[in-house]
């Protein structure tokens, strides 16, 4: 129990610096209206929150499995919300790269692919914690959640670089030389990765 409270509170901490780097860089040195903080700013924060709780997951105390559960719907649960804003949000107002004269372009229908895959891919291995009646005809062999644990990070990693490579490549362009959000993600992947592949 007591270290299910230190994942709760490191949950609330890794968000709510996240936040406030989001606000710095967005509505302090950029041009992001206040107004924007409730969902274009927090759901930044989210993203960011779910991919440093990825790469928690395989460091510390995490080795039992009633943790690394814990973990994932945590991850899950967030990425909900961070999918729903998105799609709420989802116009060439909040993402004008994604768009050519009012229509996706390949930028926004690549950065979709990537994005509503890793979140299939998140759903199928809390797909039990969802439907906790229906065991036997929810059994997904070992090897397949295996798979689909490893691929996630990659296909984040899709959806990041087509989302954002442009733009972090233009660091003469970054809100007071800050780094993007996505590009702190990104580096939070690999080192996921890395980790992973040492274990």
């Amino acid at each position: 129990m007591n270290i299910f409270k230190k994942l709760y509170g490191k949950v609330f901490l890794i968000f709510l610096i996240s936040l406030l780097y989001a606000i710095v860089r967005y509505n302090i040195f950029g041009n992001v209206p206040w107004e924007e903080i409730p969902f274009y700013i927090t759901n930044k924060a989210i993203s960011l929150t779910v991919l440093f709780l990825l790469l928690f997951s395989v460091t510390g105390k995490t080795n039992d499995n009633a943790t690394k559960s814990k973990f994932w719907m945590i991850i899950f649960i967030l990425i909900s919300i961070h999918v729903s804003i998105s799609f709420l949000l989802l116009s060439p107002v909040y993402f004008k790269k994604f768009y050519f004269e009012n229509e996706l372009n390949l930028t926004g229908y690549l950065t979709l692919f990537f994005g509503i895959s890793a979140f299939t891919g998140i759903v199928i291995l809390n797909i039990k914690k969802l439907f906790p009646n229906k065991k036997n005809s929810l059994v997904i062999p070992e090897s397949l959640i295996k798979n689909i644990r490893t691929l996630i990070p990659f296909l984040l990693m899709g959806h990041l670089i087509s989302m954002g490579l442009k733009g972090w490549l233009s660091p003469h362009n970054w809100f007071g030389y800050l780094i993007p959000i996505s590009l702190i993600a990104f580096i939070v992947l690999v080192s996921y990765i890395i980790k992973v592949k040492r274990k």
